[in-house]
């Protein structure tokens, strides 16, 4: 996924992104990149299975970049200034790799840490989608590039 032009181009695979991307900018290069998977991390959430703080850390940092960049109604796409939300984002830093670092632990996680955490990544995900079909239904009369982008 990227942002350019205020447009946000993603796909279902790395491949299928390239392809899309190239067609916009026949120059591009793409040197490293981080897989970022919103549903396996929602996923993982709801089952409690295989949970490292860095992914919903990573997933979390992607959904408010976005969030802040996209024309969205702000306290729809999810409540970031709630205390509540502060609290887990500073838990779950804590329990990530790079907290040891900076020597920053302020607890353990618990379970409404979690709750949290998978209201934000679902919200991040129904924001996306409502973007791509908002912005699919104001450009399906133009035939042109950002249909095919948007698919």
């Amino acid at each position: 996924m990227i942002k350019r032009h205020g447009l946000i181009f993603w796909d279902r695979t790395k491949s299928g992104y390239i392809k899309k991307y190239l067609q916009l900018d026949k120059n591009a290069v793409f040197e490293s990149e981080t897989v970022i998977n919103l549903d396996a991390t929602f996923r993982n959430l709801d089952l409690h299975e295989n949970l490292k703080a860095s992914d919903i850390l990573n997933s979390w940092n992607i959904l408010t970049d976005l969030r802040n960049s996209l024309d969205v109604q702000k306290d729809a796409a999810f409540p970031l200034n709630d205390q509540r939300y502060i609290e887990t984002y500073d838990r779950l830093f804590s329990n990530a790799p790079a907290a040891s670092l900076i020597d920053f632990h302020v607890g353990e996680l618990a379970e409404e840490d979690y709750k949290n955490a998978a209201k934000v990544i679902a919200s991040g995900i129904a924001m996306l989608l409502n973007v791509t079909v908002l912005y699919q239904s104001e450009h399906k009369a133009d035939g042109g590039l950002s249909n095919k982008l948007c698919d």
